[in-house]
Formats: structure tokens, C-alpha cells, sequence
């Protein structure tokens, strides 16, 4: 945010709409897309990417009533992504 709030410092929009607009820019180009500590240095826009994709998956199999995940696996991914 302090670096959209810089940009607008320098060319302070003159309309709502316009300082609607350059934020939409602003979260579109520059944070969606920059890495973040509190997703272990990945993007917003890849870990919603991922978290559709598994969704997807899990939504596919519960349709097909097929088990795609076992108790080692949510062991595993709780150990690995939460540190527990």
C-alpha cells in the first residue's frame, strides 16, 4: 500500500474515478504480482491460481465419489505448509 500510495503522491489523480482506476492498476500489475512474506514469497494471483485448481480437483472427485487425499497426505501438507 505505501507504494501506492507513493505513486499517487506524484501524479495525484484529479477524480474518484481516476484514483479508482490507478489503484485497480496498482493491485492488477504491482501487488497481485509481487511476492509476499505471508505466502512463503509467492504472488496472490499464483496462490488463488492453485487455490482454484484444488478446488477443482476436490469438487471433481467428490462428484466421481473418488478419495484423492489420504490421512498421510493431510499429515504431511499440515506438518509442511503450517509447521505443526
Amino acid at each position: 500500500m505505501e507504494e501506492f500510495i507513493q505513486e499517487i503522491a506524484l501524479e495525484k489523480p484529479k477524480t474518484l474515478e481516476e484514483l479508482n482506476r490507478k489503484f485497480r492498476i496498482w493491485v492488477d500489475e504491482g501487488y497481485n504480482n509481487s511476492p509476499h512474506s505471508g505466502l512463503n514469497g509467492d504472488t496472490p494471483m499464483h496462490a488463488r491460481k492453485i487455490n482454484k485448481l484444488c478446488t477443482a480437483c476436490l469438487l471433481h472427485a467428490a462428484q466421481v465419489q473418488k478419495k484423492i487425499i489420504d490421512d498421510h497426505m493431510v499429515r504431511l501438507i499440515i506438518e509442511e505448509e503450517f509447521n505443526w
